[in-house]
């Protein structure tokens, strides 16, 4: 077998004619039925019914056989799911789909949908046998296709936890002329299924990068993935952290088998990756090509759950996400070129989410105009004291502000809201950023006037907005409330006020909290974020928050 053939590898990812493979005109994705499933191995028709393995890929060879188009069978993309509770997930690989690549297209179905579906116990232990039975699934599928076909290539694709039993299999040296693309790498449990003596442990990748993990294993992980621990917790199942470094969440509904109104998802990486929506109801079945497509609903970028489900600038409504696999063709393409490279260790910067300019899967260094749309008010408690808040830009990757604006309140004009607006240029992925300080505004004489230790001064901002033309996709006129939205309400709903270090459910931080004045909480009665402390000259208080143009 030869799976080093560069030029279809390239005509695959960009969409483009090969004479030596036209007549394979496959659109749409076969689903290779692998499950261990109890109830799975007593129907006949599932050929894990089989007994032995021998049997399993006969049985198997035979279905493919039947189902792929003709003059498919030499050139194979295998997709391999994080979980088959989406029913194959290729809401994950839809984009592969929707074309002829002049490649077979085989999604692996594997036990795991009825041991979680409708269960609390969603823990560690039931991850670990998910990995272990798709590990199996995909060894069997593989070597069905070795020993029943004349095979040239073969690729294999794997998302979520389907990515972690796709890099244990290609560190098998049995499969080394098969290419393996580890997708999205989850976290795993502390007790981790590669631990176990008769599996092959698998490598894992950097978050924000394409990377080769080893010879014929290419990892693909954007920043704003689901890298941490998985960590259970008891009957209560799966225990995820609340604050994630791409902070927003997207309330999903009729997707993925069922919905449920107290479920947030957070903006991680089965909901992030620009593409399109296709329609919940009418399902995500790519078999015969079609969907349909609705409107791309932003994440909600003020990370509060609450909203999540009221507000159409958060709410996916009636929608499922069909995210590009790995970026724009360009990206696809900087993997594959990487696979045939043989540098073990290169790796490339893809940066959080999204699809990236055009020519490069590196994070664009470019600025984005946008106009901001600032709500406000202040109450300060002496004349003699002029209360500054400025808002800054910088840019996550170098540390560097980029631009910044600021207003500022004294009593005479206080309790009044104020809409400011102007404009700044910004990176795509940025840490927006409060500075609050109170400045003395006397006339002079020998003591200082703006002093006062009984009332507290108090800054609320009710909102901040960015509208730009979106800096990946084009769109113009995008508008993101980066604060606001009730942000800041979370889950702690129960006993105010809501200090910062308190929030359970929010992208804000304090980094220099215990040695500042000023603290941040959420404010009922003006459902704003709330800025306040005793009232005294060089008083401050400075918090941040990560924000991302980019879906």
């Amino acid at each position: 077998m030869n799976f080093r053939f560069l030029p279809i590898a390239f005509a695959a990812c960009l969409g483009l004619s090969n004479t030596a493979m036209a007549d394979c005109d496959m659109v749409g994705v076969y689903i290779v039925n692998l499950s261990q499933d109890a109830q799975d191995l007593l129907n006949p028709d599932i050929c894990t019914s089989k007994i032995f393995h021998a049997d399993i890929r006969e049985c198997i060879a035979g279905q493919i056989e039947d189902a792929l188009p003709n003059n498919c069978e030499s050139l194979i993309d295998i997709y391999v799911p994080g979980t088959n509770a989406e029913h194959g997930a290729w809401k994950q690989f839809n984009r592969m789909f929707k074309s002829d690549t002049n490649r077979a297209h085989l999604v692996l179905a594997y036990d795991d949908a009825r041991t979680v579906e409708g269960l609390l116990n969603f823990d560690g232990a039931l991850y670990d046998q998910g990995v272990k039975d798709s590990r199996l699934s995909l060894i069997l599928l593989l070597d069905a296709l070795n020993q029943n076909f004349d095979i040239e290539q073969i690729r294999v694709f794997g998302h979520s936890k389907g990515s972690h039993s796709v890099a244990m299999v290609a560190e098998d040296a049995t499969y080394s002329d098969v290419e393996f693309y580890a997708f999205a790498q989850p976290g795993r449990t502390e007790i981790d299924i590669d631990s176990s003596p008769d599996i092959i442990p698998a490598p894992r990748g950097s978050p924000g990068y394409i990377e080769k993990l080893s010879d014929n294993l290419v990892g693909i992980t954007w920043k704003n993935d689901e890298v941490q621990y998985y960590i259970g917790d008891g009957l209560s199942g799966l225990k995820m952290p609340e604050i994630w470094s791409f902070p927003g969440y997207i309330w999903q509904e009729n997707t993925g088998g069922g919905a449920n109104p107290l479920t947030y998802l957070h903006l991680d990486h089965h909901n992030n990756y620009g593409g399109v929506y296709t329609d919940g109801i009418s399902g995500n079945d790519w078999r015969d090509g079609e969907g349909t497509e609705s409107d791309n609903f932003p994440y909600c970028a003020t990370g509060d759950q609450t909203d999540a489900l009221l507000s159409n600038e958060c709410k996916k409504q009636n929608a499922s996400k069909s995210p590009y696999f790995w970026g724009t063709p360009e990206c696809v393409a900087e993997a594959f070129r990487m696979m045939a490279s043989g540098e073990v260790g290169d790796q490339y910067d893809i940066g959080y989410s999204g699809p990236r300019e055009p020519g490069s899967c590196r994070p664009a260094q470019f600025l984005t105009r946008v106009d901001w749309d600032l709500r406000y008010q202040m109450n300060l408690p002496d004349k003699d004291c002029v209360y500054h808040l400025r808002f800054g830009f910088e840019d996550i990757l170098t540390g560097k502000e980029r631009d910044s604006f600021e207003v500022e309140g004294t009593t005479e004009n206080d309790q009044t809201w104020h809409t400011p607006s102007g404009t700044v240029y910004v990176p795509a992925h940025m840490m927006l950023t409060i500075e609050a300080w109170l400045e003395e505004d006397s006339q002079g004489g020998f003591f200082p006037d703006c002093e006062n230790f009984v009332n507290e001064s108090e800054a609320w901002i009710n909102y901040l907005k960015l509208t730009f033309n979106h800096p990946g996709t084009g769109q113009g006129n995008v508008t993101r409330t980066v604060i606001g939205l009730g942000e800041g309400r979370g889950s702690d709903l129960v006993i105010p006020p809501y200090d910062l270090d308190k929030w359970d459910n929010v992208a804000w931080e304090q980094p220099n909290q215990a040695n500042e004045e000023l603290k941040m909480y959420y404010s009922t009665p003006k459902n704003s974020v709330k800025i306040e402390g005793l009232t005294f000259r060089n008083y401050e208080g400075n918090f941040q928050k990560r924000v991302h143009l980019l879906d």
